[in-house]
């Protein structure tokens, strides 16, 4: 019985030996420490754990850790940002690890981290795009609109040009201080038809939003114009009402911080109302715009269709003071975008109220009715819903809840025999999160013909 012992001793030893000079078979080695237990020697006593060869460790990067800009070298932003939500630091060398954010992280699972950013700036680039264009383009109906009600509502001044026409004409014969009324126009009134056309320009500057790498440069450009005919005497002897049809086309182009360029393009078709009453008003208008986007960069390229649908009202009461006006206003906008089938993920809505206040005066020069207008608003996307990304824990911003100023100058020609003119500068401002701001400055020219 102790010689099998001695002999079990010695087998059990020229094993342990084995696996000391075969590191490769550790797995033999666990099988007979199962079956066996821990080793002994021959008189019984366990062996310390040093005798014993770890298994080596499992493949992977060591510290430091750094992915340098590789194909992202035209990306500094990008991979920037992507260091950044990798837990790394940016150094000179490129982007460097104290600690890693997983076992087998390394530089595939960098550049997915990077390339996710960068198609989600793809996508809020057209999404922005989108939204400016079906914005910008509203402003320049409701501007044509103001013309409008500025023209029906009008306090002619006495003397040289035409007869006075409109709801605010006045007549050397009649001496009501109001400002508006029909029962002051002269016995013909003013022919009902008329056309009109505006073309506009801007120019946005925008920071990028703390968090996301989203500053662009925006320029857009374009032409719309509608007809319509006017009634009088719709509800009272003070009254009058507008209704027509317009159409236009837009183009828009946005470069951004990181080098992509959008572009969108598309015409226009809509229909519109303004319905006055002495100096109250409202106007309403409804669009609808067929837009195509083409977006270049560095890495990838987008292509797609979108509509976007967008309504709009105000409320507004003019009030003489001194030899001019002053106009409250309010209204909202509701704007809907919708996507073809491969961008479907940006589709959303969004509200927007505005207010504030107008003033004007009129008067006569060289047989023209001149009259200047200032504006001054206050704006907010009070709603933004849909169109969002959400990426590697990151979630692209919005402009919700954030207040711009607007204000503008308009000078309003009156011709006479139903021509007129206006020209209009405007500009505009925000603030983002942490100092970050938008600037815009726009130009508009109208005319207008009613026979």
């Amino acid at each position: 019985m102790l010689r099998c012992s001695h002999r079990f001793a010695a087998v059990f030893n020229a094993t342990i030996a084995l696996v000391v000079a075969t590191p490769a078979c550790t797995a033999a080695e666990s099988a007979l420490t199962q079956l066996i237990g821990e080793p002994t020697s021959s008189d019984g006593v366990t062996l310390p754990p040093s005798d014993v060869t770890p298994p080596p460790p499992p493949p992977g990067p060591t510290l430091p850790l750094v992915i340098t800009n590789g194909e992202f070298a035209n990306l500094p932003q990008i991979f920037s940002q992507a260091c950044k939500v990798a837990g790394g630091a940016l150094t000179a060398g490129g982007c460097s690890f104290a600690s890693l954010p997983s076992s087998g992280f390394g530089d595939a699972d960098f550049i997915t981290i990077a390339e996710t950013l960068f198609e989600a700036h793809l996508h809020e680039q057209a999404r922005a795009a989108a939204a400016s264009a079906s914005e910008i383009s509203m402003n320049a109906i409701q501007s044509a609109l103001k013309d409008i009600r500025d023209r029906i509502q009008r306090k002619a001044s006495l003397g040289g040009g035409e007869a006075p026409q409109g709801l605010g004409a006045r007549s050397v014969q009649q001496n009501d201080g109001s400002m508006m009324g029909l029962t002051r126009t002269p016995q013909a009134l003013p022919s009902p038809f008329a056309v009109w056309v505006q073309g506009y320009a801007d120019r946005e500057w925008r920071d990028s939003n703390v968090g996301f790498i989203d500053g662009r440069t925006t320029t857009t450009y374009g032409a719309i114009g509608g007809i319509d005919y006017t009634s009088y005497k719709v509800l009272s002897q003070n009254d009058a009402f507008v209704f027509g049809i317009l159409t236009g086309i837009t183009e828009l182009r946005t470069d951004s911080i990181v080098g992509v360029k959008t572009k969108i393009d598309g015409p226009s078709v809509g229909l519109y109302g303004v319905y006055v009453n002495g100096g109250f008003s409202v106007d309403f208008n409804a669009k609808v715009d067929f837009l195509a986007l083409d977006q270049t960069a560095a890495l990838s390229a987008l292509s797609s269709n979108l509509t976007s649908y967008a309504t709009a009202g105000n409320v507004n009461y003019k009030v003489d003071v001194g030899g001019g006006w002053i106009e409250p206003t309010v209204g909202a906008i509701y704007t809907v975008t919708r996507w073809d089938s491969a961008m479907s993920a940006l589709d959303g809505h969004t509200v927007r109220v505005q207010g504030g206040l107008r003033f004007g005066h009129s008067f006569t020069s060289a047989g023209v009715v001149i009259e200047p207008t200032v504006a001054a608003m206050l704006y907010s996307d009070v709603v933004i819903e849909g169109g969002n990304i959400t990426t590697v824990g990151l979630a692209t911003p919005t402009d919700e809840g954030k207040l711009f100023e607007l204000g503008s100058l308009k000078l309003n020609f009156d011709f006479g025999k139903g021509l007129s003119t206006s020209v209009e500068a405007e500009v505009r401002h925000g603030s983002l999160d942490h100092g970050a701001e938008v600037v815009g400055a726009a130009g508009r020219v109208g005319l207008r013909y009613k026979w």
